[in-house]
């Protein structure tokens, strides 16, 4: 069976990260992206510094990045399908989520970045 790479990151800053993952000037190559929001990131951040119980930043959200196959690129309608069902997996229903999909600059590396709530 083939490894699969994936990592998880705590992010104290959604909406930076956020804005980061969705900018093709600072990003590699997107090729697909994705968000179901009921509270913006901005919100998020809020209600967590309202709750802060140190001086250590909350975390916001929390990224999975994970590598796809480099042949999901051909077919848009399964790629799409595919991080639907990781992101059901992950993050399970009714939580803010965006993802997007990137290549890598030398596009060997299609990956998907999923930030949720």
């Amino acid at each position: 069976m083939p490894g699969v790479y994936s990592r998880v990151a705590k992010i104290t800053n959604a909406a930076g990260r956020s804005g980061y993952l969705g900018d093709e000037k600072r990003q590699e190559e997107i090729v697909l992206q994705k968000s179901e929001m009921r509270y913006s990131w901005q919100q998020h951040a809020d209600f967590e510094r309202t709750h802060q119980k140190t001086d250590v930043a909350n975390h916001e959200a929390l990224e999975v990045h994970i590598a796809l196959p480099n042949q999901l690129s051909q077919n848009p309608e399964k790629l799409e399908r595919v991080c639907d069902d990781l992101v059901e997996q992950i993050v399970g229903k009714n939580h803010d989520y965006e993802y997007a999909v990137h290549w890598n600059h030398s596009r060997t590396n299609l990956h998907v970045h999923i930030l949720f709530s």
